[in-house]
């Protein structure tokens, strides 16, 4: 598990890098589940099994921070990934 310093939401989000080949899918927990504990059986499973995949726990849930000044809101959590994601998956490989 790699803790990510997110400015935006002033708060260190924990991210599970999972080997594998190919671009990475990224599991970003919502309605069903509360964290990235509930993806490693998904993504062990065939045909996902040998693809590299991200788990990202978001601010206040998991293993991540939960900072009392954050929004807790669907697009404060959305902004989190748009503007962090694609930045931090790169630089994990």
């Amino acid at each position: 598990m790699k803790p990510v310093f997110v400015p935006s939401a002033r708060a260190l989000v924990r991210v599970h890098d999972l080997p594998g080949r190919g671009v990475p899918i990224v599991f970003v927990h919502g309605l069903g589940c509360a964290s990235s504990c509930d993806y490693p059986g998904v993504v062990r499973e065939e045909p996902l099994a040998a693809r590299r995949a991200v788990l990202v726990d978001l601010p206040g849930s998991g293993f991540s921070d939960r900072p009392p000044d954050f929004a807790y809101t669907v697009s404060a959590h959305a902004r989190v990934v748009e503007r962090h994601g694609k930045l931090h998956v790169l630089r994990m490989r």
